[in-house]
């Protein structure tokens, strides 16, 4: 299968949605998370435009909040809590922050920045101290940018960070930068990641946050197609 031998199916995540529309979309596609980016970057929206997303029953479970600060504005609204899966942090990780985001029942999901195998040391001993169940993102770097930036890093680099973070070879890995319909099949083969992520690989040419529902089917397609191959044609 690749890296971390997993049997159940990837998720998808779709990130970087603007607008309900466009939310709603991706998971009636088949997409298993939305990500609502309140840090910054061209597909940055307000609190207020995230909890309105994030309002419809369909998105019930569905919604990551990309963070750098805790608490936030979001959480001083009372908006529907339960939309709520996880936080995608890029503020300071210490031991408060993430004891806020269990006794909130929030997943945590932390962006690892890939330049090298280098970029992996520091993670690798906060991992010791963190929840399992952490979700750990592996996303190009590019100076100055958060994501979207269309980029694909080195994925033998994913597979040796898997495996430095498990003895198993199971540690919750998932795979932003560059990802496309063309090779995410590729990813998942290679990586056998927990998630995928995507932003602008299904999004509108020339449009950040304006996504495509032919580029939405035709990723997810692929992604559910390369887990059923890995899993030997079966459910997954």
């Amino acid at each position: 299968m690749g890296a971390g031998q997993r049997k159940q199916r990837t998720l998808i995540k779709i990130c970087g949605i603007t607008n309900r529309d466009d939310a709603l979309a991706a998971v009636e596609l088949g997409a298993d998370l939305i990500g609502l980016n309140l840090v910054g970057g061209p597909r940055k929206i307000t609190p207020a435009a995230a909890e309105h997303i994030a309002a419809h029953p369909a998105l019930a479970g569905k919604v990551v909040l990309l963070l750098d600060h805790w608490p936030c504005e979001w959480e001083v609204a009372s908006p529907p809590m339960a939309a709520i899966f996880g936080v995608q942090f890029y503020g300071p990780v210490d031991h408060p922050a993430i004891q806020e985001f269990c006794r909130h029942k929030l997943r945590l999901i932390l962006p690892v920045r890939v330049e090298n195998a280098g970029s992996l040391t520091a993670i690798v001993r906060l991992a010791a101290h963190a929840p399992e169940d952490v979700i750990w993102l592996m996303d190009t770097h590019v100076a100055g940018q958060l994501g979207g930036t269309g980029k694909t890093f080195d994925w033998g680099v994913a597979k040796a960070f898997v495996r430095r973070l498990s003895v198993k070879g199971e540690a919750l890995v998932g795979v932003a930068g560059g990802l496309t319909p063309s090779n995410v099949a590729d990813a998942i083969g290679q990586i056998a990641p927990h998630l995928v992520d995507v932003s602008s690989g299904v999004e509108e040419p020339g449009h950040p946050g304006v996504k495509s529902v032919k580029l939405m089917t035709a990723f997810v397609s692929a992604a559910h197609g390369a887990t059923q191959a890995a899993s030997g044609g079966g459910e997954v």
